[in-house]
């Protein structure tokens, strides 16, 4: 860990530890047994995921007929596995988010942007087959937890690097500016203490340069196109493009270029993104 980020970790205070919901998602991710009625049973435990999860089965992404009012009808739509990493991305993130009266981003915001990240991510990982899209899925969700960290835990600080960031052109050049490291180094650091899949912690560290994974970098690589294009041209996590550049060597092992990528953005069919889920 370098210093900076050791120093200011040490004055974080009151840090959640892991939810016990997101500990038992966790427990069965990986069990093939678990049953409908066992996952409903877990995250009917916390009233908030209950909310977002009906938000996001009536959603246009998933959303089709009549409006989702139950959990176990809510795992049918969106699909099993979906749901246990979509309960436990969004079990993570509500514990983060706190103290949004003094916070310099939107929480709001955040969470729409990795949902969109992960749907995105999922739908460009079923284009290409070639990683578990259901991996990219929870990976997507979790991307920015370190920015969730400085948001709310950190908010006088974060501040600060909202105001460089006015000057600046990227938000990674506000943070290391203001702080000495940035939002993926902290959330390695928050994701690494709740022992979170090496899957997640690869991601959170190198989403802005998945090029420096030393692992997983395929994966890494597709949450990264899936970032840059929801950041581009559907959610940003602030109202200034927080603009981090696309790593070219990531476009070139999924085999894409800079055209392909605007190709597939703009040929994505936005009304998916539509609906309460995402209205900002």
């Amino acid at each position: 860990m370098d210093d900076s980020l050791r120093i200011f970790v040490q004055k974080i205070s009151k840090l959640p530890t892991l939810p016990s919901v997101a500990q038992e998602i966790l427990n069965i991710v990986n069990d093939d047994m678990v049953s409908i009625d066992q996952l409903e049973a877990i995250i009917e435990k916390d009233p908030t995921l209950v909310a977002r999860i009906l938000g996001i089965a009536n959603s246009a992404f998933f959303g089709t007929g009549s409006a989702v009012t139950r959990v176990s009808n809510a795992i049918i739509r969106i699909g099993f596995n979906n749901v246990k990493y979509v309960s436990l991305g969004v079990a993570l993130m509500t514990v983060l988010d706190r103290n949004q009266h003094k916070a310099p981003l939107d929480a709001r915001r955040i969470f729409q942007h990795s949902i969109a990240v992960a749907l995105l991510g999922k739908t460009l990982a079923l284009e290409l087959k070639s990683v578990n899209a259901d991996d990219v899925f929870v990976c997507g969700i979790l991307h920015d937890i370190g920015l969730l960290v400085l948001n709310s835990y950190c908010a006088k600080d974060y501040q600060r690097v909202m105001e460089a960031f006015q000057s600046t052109s990227s938000l990674l050049e506000a943070e290391d500016s203001v702080l000495g490291f940035s939002h993926a180094e902290i959330g390695l650091w928050l994701a690494d203490k709740w022992c979170l899949p090496d899957i997640i912690l690869d991601t959170v560290r190198f989403h802005h340069n998945p090029s420096a994974a030393q692992r997983n970098q395929e994966l890494v690589s597709l949450v990264h196109l899936a970032d840059c294009i929801t950041s581009t041209y559907f959610y940003r996590v602030s109202e200034k493009d927080p603009y981090c550049g696309t790593d070219a060597a990531a476009l070139a092992l999924l085999n894409w270029t800079p055209a392909s990528l605007e190709t597939f953005a703009a040929g994505f069919d936005r009304t998916l993104f539509s609906g309460e889920l995402f209205a900002l």
